[in-house]
């Protein structure tokens, strides 16, 4: 039986251990391994009724090695095998996106959301190096989008009981419900004429609160600005440079 995929051959699992034997023979060279299992089991001419066996090459048997490595198994999966491939890919997209949209969401509500297994989920994590409620590096504009999500999980009902479980807020019982001791505003004079009333409002209307520059005013001030300048600089001048590494071990 041949794999669609690369049209190389599937072997059985005692030919796959003989390529394993033969591996350990051949001090783990898989070329020298490769050739060992030519000369061993390949077409003789003192034999002629030998099994006609398929020889792999060096990559089948460092491949058969890996597999048992790895998977405790010498044979190959079936590439047809399982669900389809295209299937696989469209769960893998809608789980990267649900932890990317939430990243506090768990593998059992994505799980559901995506109608596929815990499990899938859980692979799909892990092959991308993810995991759920893992801490992930990611640009700073996801981190605002965050900060603001998790804000709006915020009810206006639990920011009143904050201020209230903190004391900035009376229960009703404790306000009183008539104040009598609270003297009257007036705030302006009632029963007033019309003329009275307009002089009242614009009392402060000629009022001075700023008076236009001179020029005289204008030089005066730029030439203090210029000294004030001057004076900064002398400032500079006499700095004090700041103490080197040497200076600051020996003060220690």
């Amino acid at each position: 039986m041949a794999n669609r995929r690369n049209n190389t051959p599937i072997f059985s699992s005692g030919e796959y251990a003989d390529m394993v034997l033969c591996y350990g023979a051949a001090n783990k060279i898989e070329t020298v391994a490769a050739t060992l299992y030519r000369e061993k089991f390949g077409p003789r001419e003192d034999q002629p009724n030998r099994a006609e066996r398929r020889m792999p090459d060096r990559r089948t048997i460092i491949g058969a090695v890996r597999r048992l490595r790895e998977t405790g198994s010498v044979t190959v999966k079936s590439p047809n095998g399982g669900r389809p491939h295209r299937e696989r890919l469209i769960h893998q997209e809608a789980v990267l996106q649900a932890f990317e949209d939430d990243p506090q969401t768990s593998l059992s509500i994505v799980a559901n959301q995506s109608n596929t297994s815990y499990s899938n989920c859980q692979r799909i994590m892990k092959d991308a190096g993810q995991h759920d409620f893992k801490f992930r590096k990611g640009p700073g504009l996801h981190g605002l989008h965050q900060v603001n999500q998790a804000w709006s999980y915020v009810s206006s009902e639990t920011i009143k009981n904050c201020y209230r479980k903190a004391g900035f807020v009376k229960d009703a019982k404790d306000i009183p419900s008539n104040v009598s001791n609270v003297d009257s505003i007036e705030i302006y004079p009632q029963d007033m004429p019309n003329e009275e009333f307009d002089e009242w409002v614009n009392i402060d209307e000629n009022l001075q609160t700023s008076v236009k520059p001179m020029d005289d005013d204008i030089r005066q001030e730029a030439i203090q600005t210029e000294s004030e300048d001057e004076d900064d600089d002398d400032d500079d001048d006499n700095f004090e440079p700041a103490p080197t590494s040497t200076e600051m071990f020996n003060a220690l």
